[in-house]
C-alpha cells in the first residue's frame, strides 16, 4: 500500500457524491406522478451538453487567447452546486414539503446540476493522477461510500434529510482541498488522444450507452420499490459492493496488478446477467437479495466509467471537463431513456418478461468492444490503441501522437502491401503512392535477379564461366562470357 502513503482524507472526497445521489434516488418518492430519479438524470444530461458545448467553443479558439475560469468563478460554482443538492437531498427525503409534482421535478433537476458539477470538479482532479492511483482511490472510495450509504439508509427521514443536506458542501470543501495539494505522480503523461485517434473510443461509448439503458429499464421495471427485507437486503447490497471495491484496490495496490477492460467489464456482465436469469426461478423472499446483485452492478459501472473518463482526460489535448462531459452524458442519457421506457411499460400494465429475456439476450450477446493496455510505468484505459513503442509525434514540435508507420516522414518504406498497411483503427491510410512505388521498385529487382540465375544455370550446363550475379538493387544484367 505504498501508493496511499501520500494521500490526504481529502483525496476520499468523491465517495459522499456516491453517497449522496444514491439515497437521494433510492428513497421512497415525495410524489407519485413523476419520477424523480428521471427526472435528475434529465437535468444531469442537459448539464452535461451545456458543458461540453463551452468547453468545445472554448477549446476551438487559439491557445493564447483561451480564458480559463479564475478560482473566484470555480468557488462561485461551487457554492451554487451544493446549496442545489441539499435543498435537493432536503425535498427528496421527505424534510422539506413539496406542493406537487412540480416542485419535486424542480427540486430533483436542481439536485441533478449540482451533482454533476460535484462529479466534473472532481473528475478535475483524479485526471492528475496516473491510472494505479487513480483506480486504487476511487475503488476504496467506492468501498467507503457504500458503507455510508448503508448506514444513510437504516435512519430515519429527518436524520438522513439532515445528512444530506450536509454531505454537498464537506464534498466541494474536500474537492477544493484535494486540487490544491495533489499528490505526488510518478510518470508524466503522454498525449494518446486528439482529433485525429478520438473516434477510436466509439465502441467503448456505445457499450457503456447500451448498459446504461438497460440498467435504466431494469430500474422502473423490477427495481422501483423498497426490497423486502428491507434491512436485510439493504446490509446484503452494500455488502456486496465492499467486498468488490476491496478486490478491485488490493488488486491494484497490493498485488500491483493492471486492469483488462473487457475483462474487468465481464464482472459487470456476470452481475446483471445472473440476477436477470435466476431471479425468475427463486422465490419472492429471495428476490430482493438476487436483484442486490444488479444494483452492485450499476455502483461498479459508475465508478469504472468515472476512472476510464479520468484517465482519457489525462491523456488527451482536450480540457478535462470537456472529456468528462462527452463520457459521461452516454451513461446518463441512456439510463434516463431506459427509465422512461421502462415506466411506460409498468404503466401499460405489460408483461414485462419478454422485455426483460430480449435485455438479457442484448447484454450476453454484445461482446466486450474496448481493451486496455497496461503498461508498468504508465498504464492507461484506452481502445485499441498502439503501446508508446509504436509511437512517435508528427513533428518535431507537435503534441499530436500517431503509430510510426503512419507518421509523415517514413524512414524506410515497407515493401509489402498487406492488408494491415492499408487498414487501422484510427481510420488512417499510409501514402499509397509510396506503397505502390516500394513494391514496383521491389518487382523489378526480383524479376531481374531470376533472369540472371536463369542465365547463369544455362552456362555452367554449356561448360563456360558462370557470370557474376547482380545485386537487387542494380537492374544491369551481366552477358554470358565465352558463349
Amino acid at each position: 500500500m505504498s501508493l496511499l502513503k501520500n494521500l490526504r482524507p481529502c483525496c476520499f472526497g468523491l465517495c459522499f457524491v456516491h453517497m449522496w445521489i444514491y439515497c437521494t434516488t433510492h428513497r421512497p418518492s415525495v410524489s407519485d406522478d413523476i419520477s424523480t430519479m428521471a427526472a435528475m438524470y434529465l437535468a444531469q444530461s442537459a448539464t452535461l451538453a451545456l458543458l461540453l458545448l463551452v468547453a468545445i467553443r472554448c477549446w476551438r479558439q487559439p491557445e493564447k487567447n483561451r480564458q480559463h475560469p479564475s478560482e473566484g468563478i470555480l468557488r462561485i460554482a461551487d457554492v451554487l452546486g451544493a446549496a442545489c443538492m441539499s435543498v435537493c437531498g432536503l425535498v427528496l427525503a421527505g424534510v422539506l414539503p413539496v406542493q406537487g409534482a412540480l416542485d419535486a421535478g424542480l427540486a430533483a433537476g436542481a439536485g441533478g446540476i449540482g451533482v454533476t458539477w460535484a462529479y466534473a470538479r472532481w473528475c478535475q482532479f483524479y485526471a492528475k493522477l496516473d491510472l494505479r492511483l487513480a483506480g486504487t482511490l476511487v475503488f476504496l472510495t467506492m468501498a467507503v461510500g457504500s458503507a455510508g450509504k448503508a448506514v444513510i439508509d437504516l435512519l430515519d427521514a429527518p436524520v438522513a434529510g439532515a445528512i444530506l443536506a450536509l454531505i454537498p458542501w464537506v464534498c466541494f470543501a474536500c474537492a477544493a482541498q484535494a486540487k490544491k495539494n495533489p499528490p505526488e505522480t510518478s510518470t508524466e503523461p503522454n498525449i494518446y488522444y486528439n482529433w485525429r485517434t478520438v473516434s477510436s473510443l466509439m465502441r467503448l461509448t456505445v457499450g457503456v450507452a447500451i448498459f446504461s439503458l438497460t440498467f435504466g429499464m431494469v430500474q422502473s421495471v423490477m427495481l422501483e420499490g423498497l426490497p423486502q427485507p428491507y434491512h436485510a437486503s439493504v446490509l446484503v447490497h452494500h455488502s456486496s459492493e465492499i467486498v468488490l471495491a476491496l478486490v478491485m484496490a488490493g488488486w491494484l495496490a497490493g498485488l500491483k496488478r493492471g486492469l483488462n477492460f473487457s475483462r474487468t467489464w465481464r464482472i459487470i456482465l456476470v452481475l446483471m446477467a445472473t440476477a436477470l436469469i435466476f431471479e425468475p426461478y427463486i422465490g419472492p423472499g429471495a428476490s430482493s437479495f438476487m436483484l442486490s446483485l444488479v444494483r452492485t452492478a450499476q455502483t461498479f459501472l459508475i465508478v469504472f466509467l468515472f476512472l476510464a473518463i479520468a484517465d482519457v482526460a489525462r491523456h488527451s489535448t482536450y480540457s478535462t471537463v470537456a472529456v468528462f462531459a462527452a463520457g459521461w452524458i452516454s451513461y446518463s442519457l441512456p439510463f434516463t431513456m431506459g427509465k422512461m421506457i421502462g415506466d411506460a411499460m409498468v404503466s401499460s400494465g405489460q408483461n414485462y418478461l419478454l422485455a426483460m429475456a430480449v435485455v438479457v439476450w442484448i447484454l450476453v450477446m454484445h461482446p466486450p468492444t474496448a481493451t486496455i493496455w497496461c503498461l508498468p510505468s504508465s498504464m492507461r484505459v484506452t481502445t485499441r490503441t498502439p503501446p508508446p513503442s509504436e509511437l512517435r509525434p508528427c513533428t518535431a514540435s507537435s503534441t499530436q501522437w500517431l503509430p510510426a508507420r503512419f507518421a509523415l516522414v517514413r524512414k524506410k518504406p515497407r515493401a509489402s502491401l498487406r492488408k494491415s498497411h492499408l487498414t487501422h483503427p484510427y481510420k488512417l491510410r499510409p501514402r499509397m503512392p509510396t506503397l505502390l512505388a516500394s513494391a514496383a521498385r521491389n518487382s523489378l529487382s526480383s524479376t531481374a535477379s531470376r533472369a540472371a540465375r536463369a542465365k547463369s544455370w544455362a552456362c555452367s550446363c554449356a561448360g563456360a564461366a558462370r557470370p557474376t550475379l547482380p545485386r537487387r538493387s542494380s537492374s544491369r544484367k551481366t552477358p554470358c562470357a565465352a558463349m
